[in-house]
């Protein structure tokens, strides 16, 4: 019964090039008709070998002539120093994995498996070329850019890859054995490892023994024995010095904050503050399923519960400072009203308020307001702030502008103020600053 089912599943399967637009698909066919239109991707393993003799004599010339001449990302720059090249370090960290070879219309078909350079765990890419059997390329895809992955990274690594390996197998040594284990290891998978298992060698590094190697035909393998040090493990007394030398250095270093005596410098400081329950974390999704009646009865039990101290009061407006560059400002603002949002509460209908204000209330930070005049505003507040204070000054004694965070009022604690600043004096007491950088006086 599987076995039917995967055959129904194969005869429903999109072809890769009926997946392309127009233009891209009449590109690809055209590569297709210099192997009598046999599709790679629609051919089986079994119609491929990994027999080394098969491929292609591509050398480096054959390589620069393709990138060069073809539409593509690479300069002649690029390829004089292609070592650098991100395609030359796929190749070299063994990310080119299952290269094969048919031989199609006395022209080489080359395909292989390479690994994406940023999201290793997903399915490799599959870059193919086609090439005379004397090395000239003829043509070359990948998946990796839909219908114009011709001379993508990937086509490149795998191109540096099957250079390579003819160079091994032209290559005269004194056993006659061609050493193909000098190529480096497919990658499968990436997986953690103790930083001592971790190999640190460069890509460039990694090429120069390669080259060092084909050149003087040296098939043994040479074995890296791991040289260990024999040093004892640190002391008690020992350990304690040193944590309490990087205690005294002016940074955190990160391995303190393992040991349980230096720890308490590394803790968050939302989590040290006592601070109010945030409003969203009150939600009960039991509740979509009440009627209105009994729904309005859980928003008063609800509210009912909802209390603030002067001292968490306190702790929210010293935390929130920043203002909107603080994700504490917008989820202590979820839920309750604001000055910007006060006419809106005022007018909406009660018993079927608009969704857009209730969302607006209830995920500030996902539906905040922006547009020219809100950041013109926003860029010039500071601005604004300097010249007021500057004359202000000038008649009033000990004049200060603090710019300050979320004011929660404990009496009603469903009403919230981000106040521009506070300004307080000798002479006057203390006052409310609010910024207007009107857009219209924009010169």
């Amino acid at each position: 019964m599987a076995k039917s089912s995967e055959i129904v599943m194969q005869k429903h399967r999109v072809k890769y090039k009926d997946g392309l637009d127009s233009q891209e698909k009449a590109r690809y066919e055209g590569k297709l008709q210099l192997i009598d239109d046999e599709d790679p991707y629609e051919m089986t393993a079994s119609m491929f070998s990994e027999d080394v003799k098969l491929l292609p004599k591509v050398t480096y010339p054959d390589i620069v002539n393709y990138l060069v001449f073809s539409p593509s990302p690479y300069t002649s720059d690029d390829l004089k120093s292609y070592k650098g090249l991100e395609a030359y370090n796929q190749f070299v960290c063994g990310w080119v994995r299952d290269k094969a070879t048919q031989v199609i219309n006395n022209k080489c078909l080359v395909k292989a498996k390479v690994l994406h350079s940023q999201r290793m765990s997903e399915k490799p890419l599959q870059p193919w070329f086609i090439a005379e059997k004397e090395g000239r390329i003829l043509a070359a895809h990948c998946t990796f850019m839909a219908g114009l992955g011709e001379v993508c990274t990937h086509v490149a690594a795998l191109l540096f890859a099957v250079d390579a390996s003819v160079q091994l197998r032209e290559s005269k040594t004194v056993t006659e054995e061609k050493s193909y284990w000098l190529l480096p290891t497919s990658v499968k998978g990436v997986s953690y490892k103790q930083v001592r298992d971790i190999d640190f060698t460069s890509a460039k590094t990694m090429k120069k023994k390669l080259d060092a190697k084909l050149k003087s035909g040296d098939t043994t393998p040479t074995i890296c024995k791991q040289k260990v040090n024999n040093i004892p493990d640190p002391t008690v007394d020992e350990l304690s010095l040193l944590f309490k030398s990087l205690s005294e250095i002016n940074s955190k270093p990160a391995i303190l904050s393992l040991i349980p005596e230096y720890q308490e410098i590394y803790v968050p400081q939302p989590m040290k503050e006592n601070f109010p329950t945030i409003l969203t974390e009150m939600r009960d999704d039991s509740a979509l399923e009440l009627n209105y009646v009994d729904l309005l009865k859980e928003c008063k039990n609800q509210f009912r519960e909802i209390s603030v101290t002067e001292e968490q009061a306190k702790a929210v407006e010293n935390s929130t400072r920043e203002q909107s560059n603080s994700k504490l400002w917008y989820r202590f603002r979820a839920g309750r009203m604001t000055a910007s949002k006060m006419k809106s509460a005022c007018c909406t209908d009660p018993t079927l308020p608009a969704q857009s204000f209730i969302k607006s209330v209830c995920y500030p930070e996902s539906y905040k307001f922006s547009s020219n005049v809100t950041d013109w505003g926003c860029q010039h507040e500071k601005f604004a702030r300097d010249i007021f204070t500057d004359k202000l000054r000038k008649e009033h004694e000990n004049l200060k502008v603090e710019e300050v965070g979320f004011f929660i009022n404990p009496n009603v604690p469903f009403i919230g103020a981000s106040p521009d600043g506070i300004v307080t004096c000798d002479c006057c007491g203390q006052a409310v600053v609010e910024i207007k950088c009107p857009f219209c006086k924009k010169t």
